[in-house]
């Protein structure tokens, strides 16, 4: 949690310049790939140090990106539609969430020590993919 609320703060702050929306998102997602992986080497032996250093790099990665995905959003819609912008990506943010929690408890329901792991493993190719798609967005003024 320390890292997404120091994380979140200043992504806010980096954003304000506009041209930084994009490379804030993507190294967002980044970070948080390099999470996962550092996530998906725990195991039932895993020291503690490792596993507040993997939860730390993960919460700095997730914390750079809601926000800065509902701006990058909000400024590529005319202002009519900003409402729904943002409906859209709490709706989609939502989806994934319920999602993340139906794959875990899946790979978790047999043995967690073994597979816990194995969960973050598996979502880091998705999040790849997002910072890949993220760093393909044009450039975007505000209106």
């Amino acid at each position: 949690m320390i890292g997404l609320v120091l994380s979140q703060s200043l992504a806010g702050r980096w954003i304000t310049d506009a041209r930084r929306v994009r490379l804030v998102l993507v190294a967002g997602m980044a970070i948080t790939v390099v999470g996962l992986l550092l996530l998906s080497t725990l195991g039932a032996r895993t020291g503690q140090l490792l596993l507040v250093g993997a939860f730390l790099v993960t919460g700095i990665g997730i914390g750079m990106v809601p926000m800065v995905a509902l701006t990058a959003a909000q400024n590529a819609v005319p202002v009519r539609d900003i409402g729904a912008a943002s409906a859209m990506v709490t709706f989609f943010r939502s989806i994934g969430a319920a999602f993340g929690v139906t794959v875990f408890g899946a790979l978790l329901s047999d043995d967690i020590a073994a597979s816990i792991g194995t969960g973050f493993l598996w979502i880091a190719p998705f999040v790849a993919v997002g910072a890949v798609l993220a760093a393909l967005l044009r450039t975007h003024r505000p209106r």
